[in-house]
């Protein structure tokens, strides 16, 4: 079963109102759960376990980068986080990106914008759950040392669908590009890139299973 939960840190109500909407509007299979500040937000992230993390940084009893310093966020976590706030700089910026975040969006946001990266970063991590649940690493490893070079079409159709809406996600933010500095354009197109290398090296190996 898919996570499909979010959790917004937000001391604002009408943001967490307006994320809520915008969230659901665009697929109402997502359970938002919400906190008023990183303290709250550290008992429900660990009671819940959510796919991604909506954070404002500066908040009463415990700000944005404090609950990033306590979730020690990696790639390997089964979460990831977006930064959505007005009180940015560039040092806040960096230390976020050092935390581990995904993504950093500045108040007040582009909703079409800002969809698009929730849809690509729960996209991306679901890709890596689903590689590491599926033991994806070792069963390649294990192939390789033995010389087969042919996947379980299992994993194969694991695979497939966790790069797919990659796809489909860094299209329509690039078809936003308006809304972008060249820096952003070109990471997104390195990694359409290399998402489409992906979708067919594992059409390939499907095809080189059927034969």
């Amino acid at each position: 079963m898919l996570n499909n939960k979010i959790l917004v840190i937000d001391d604002e109500q009408p943001v967490i109102h307006s994320i809520y909407r915008t969230i659901l509007l665009e697929d109402d299979t997502y359970e938002i759960l919400s906190a008023n500040n990183g303290k709250e937000g550290l008992e429900i992230y660990y009671r819940e376990e959510p796919i991604l993390v909506v954070l404002d940084l500066k908040m009463p009893v415990m700000g944005g980068i404090e609950f990033l310093k306590n979730i020690h966020l990696t790639a390997s976590d089964p979460s990831s986080a977006i930064v959505i706030t007005g009180f940015s700089n560039n040092e806040n910026i960096k230390k976020c990106f050092d935390l581990g975040i995904s993504a950093f969006l500045r108040k007040p946001f582009n909703k079409y914008e800002f969809i698009g990266l929730v849809r690509h970063t729960i996209a991306l991590k679901r890709l890596q759950l689903t590689l590491k649940e599926s033991a994806c690493g070792s069963t390649i490893r294990d192939h390789m040392l033995s010389g087969d070079s042919t996947l379980p079409s299992g994993v194969l159709e694991s695979m497939k669908k966790a790069v797919e809406p990659i796809l489909d996600n860094t299209d329509i933010l690039l078809k936003n590009n308006m809304a972008y500095g060249p820096d952003r354009i070109e990471k997104l197109q390195t990694i359409k890139s290399a998402s489409n290398d992906l979708l067919n090296i594992i059409k390939n190996a499907a095809v080189t299973n059927d034969a």
